[in-house]
């Protein structure tokens, strides 16, 4: 009988060990079940995130691109508006010079018009003194004198008025680029 008792302790020992074991399993199971799922959800909240990502990423380089052709467009715009900037100025500078030349002409050529409106004027005051007797004079048939100081007189002011006067310019001729 005392086998029996120890065969039956035995075995109730047994039965209580694996009871605790087959609890453990169970456990263990469920642990593992558990763990399974929080791995698949986690898996799953990956997968949702890489994705989120990389719509962030085609989004952002979709901005990157349309900055890039922004930016080209941009400097395309500001090198036409710097050369713009650049034949105007030029453009500029060359009217000036024309601006500059064109005033000394009219200077020039005001002073030159005072010269003949003196000389015109010359001319009148002689006209007005000139006289009757002068006028025989002038065509005195012996000596000649007189006529001759009035020819000399008559060619002093052609000259003085062929000096002032403003000769026309030869018409510009346009370059061929």
């Amino acid at each position: 009988m005392l086998q029996l008792r120890t065969a039956e302790a035995d075995k109730a020992n047994l039965q209580a060990e694996k009871d605790a074991n087959d609890a453990k399993v169970k456990e263990l199971t469920a642990q593992v079940e558990k763990l399974t799922k929080q791995a698949a959800a986690d898996q799953t909240t990956a997968k949702k995130q890489i994705e989120d990502l990389n719509g962030k990423v085609a989004a952002q380089e979709q901005l990157i691109g349309k900055f890039k052709e922004a930016l080209e467009k941009w400097k395309d715009g500001y090198a036409k508006a710097a050369a713009l900037a650049t034949a105007k100025e030029a453009e500029r500078v060359k009217l000036t010079d024309q601006n500059a030349v064109l005033r000394r002409k009219v200077e020039d050529q005001r002073a030159k018009n005072v010269a003949l409106a003196k000389t015109a004027n010359e001319i009148l005051d002689r006209y007005a003194k000139f006289g009757v007797g002068e006028a025989l004079s002038a065509r005195e048939p012996f000596t000649g004198i007189t006529r001759a100081r009035i020819e000399t007189l008559v060619q002093d002011y052609g000259d003085k008025i062929e000096d002032n006067r403003i000769k026309p310019e030869p018409a510009p001729t346009k370059k061929k680029p």
